[in-house]
């Protein structure tokens, strides 16, 4: 099926690692920010061998212009969500979920976990460009030569699509539902 036949990007992401990385290898990656644990879930169904750490604060912010600024029940909710479909049988030996922001999971994970490369990276946490540039700072380095770097809402949100254009040059792949991803 060709990529542009999916429709959301829960799919792209799936076609996307199972395209690149095959079904049947080892993997490691790290997505930044949990939310509901939709993505996670996908990740390790499409990469039955795959290890992954998410990470997501689940917090209020205060003036913030993404889902961020949602009152704190919101979060606590997608929270308990997310742990409820992430922490099961089928996952949680292949699985990390942290509660903090990606600059301190970033810490933990290098420092604490002493993990310094993965196979990919799948960003679609803070969406405020100072937060979204720290991502790109922290954790596109982490990417293992040969892998992804990638998120969502590209296109979507205006000041992020710049920020990956100016990254990414000419290094950009996208797919429907706001999809973008670059090699390394």
């Amino acid at each position: 099926m060709n990529i542009k036949d999916y429709k959301q990007h829960h799919q792209v992401l799936e076609k996307v690692l199972q395209d690149h990385f095959g079904v049947d290898g080892e993997v490691s990656g790290i997505e930044i920010g949990t939310y509901c644990g939709d993505s996670a879930r996908i990740i390790l169904r499409a990469l039955p061998k795959c290890k992954l750490i998410t990470m997501d604060p689940w917090i209020h912010r205060d003036l913030s212009e993404y889902e961020a600024g949602e009152p704190q029940s919101y979060h606590d909710g997608n929270r308990e969500l997310a742990l409820s479909r992430l922490m099961v049988d089928e996952f949680k030996d292949r699985l990390t979920v942290l509660h903090m922001t990606s600059e301190d999971a970033h810490e933990v994970i290098t420092k604490q976990m002493g993990i310094e490369k993965v196979d990919f990276v799948w960003v679609d946490g803070n969406h405020e460009v100072p937060a979204f540039k720290k991502d790109i700072e922290l954790y596109e380095p982490m990417v293992k030569e040969g892998g992804i770097f990638g998120g969502h809402d590209f296109g979507m949100v205006g000041a992020l699509t710049e920020v990956i254009f100016k990254t990414y040059e000419g290094k950009i792949w996208s797919g429907p539902d706001f999809a973008w991803w670059t090699y390394k």
